[in-house]
């Protein structure tokens, strides 16, 4: 009978200490879902590249469902930065490549910049070449202002592309 005792508190004991354990892991779940949900901003410094690079990983999570693959993304640097005219011409070079090349389907495209006006003025410049159709099933992120969303939508929906509007604040 004291060996019945002995076992039944045993039992009771590793019971105990594994739900002790549950709760640890599960309190670590909610932390790590709460710290998910913490919304990022874009930086006040146009030149901070680092955390121009979270917001643009923060926005990009937000909209990848259906999406298989990495995200692209196309990034022009503040015009405050050094050489700022060449690394423009260079994305302008960029830009046109992939869209000349094809974008597979089921993949998203992210458009940013601190200057806002500048990206728009790159995207409706290279879009309007785009032939119409050749981005079916591509969704197009566009992160920006407000006041550059309709023209900017206006070159990209020709190609068949799903256009999609982050305003960044």
């Amino acid at each position: 009978m004291a060996a019945w005792i002995r076992f039944s508190l045993a039992a009771l004991l590793l019971f105990g200490l594994a739900a002790c354990d549950q709760q640890g892991k599960d309190s670590k779940k909610d932390a790590a879902a709460s710290a998910e949900k913490a919304v990022v901003h874009p930086p006040s410094d146009p030149t901070d590249k680092k955390g121009w690079g979270n917001y643009i990983n923060f926005v990009a999570g937000q909209h990848m469902s259906r999406i298989r693959g990495r995200p692209n993304s196309f990034f022009l640097a503040s015009s405050q930065e050094p050489e700022w005219e060449g690394r423009l011409q260079g994305m302008h070079e960029s830009v046109a490549n992939s869209l000349a090349r094809g974008i597979l389907p089921r993949s998203l495209v992210i458009f940013i910049s601190p200057d806002y006006k500048a990206m728009a003025d790159l995207m409706v410049e290279e879009f309007e070449l785009a032939q119409p159709g050749t981005l079916r099933d591509v969704r197009i992120l566009f992160i920006g202002a407000a006041e550059d969303e309709e023209r900017v939508r206006a070159v990209v929906e020709p190609t068949g592309a799903e256009f999609v509007f982050h305003e960044a604040k």
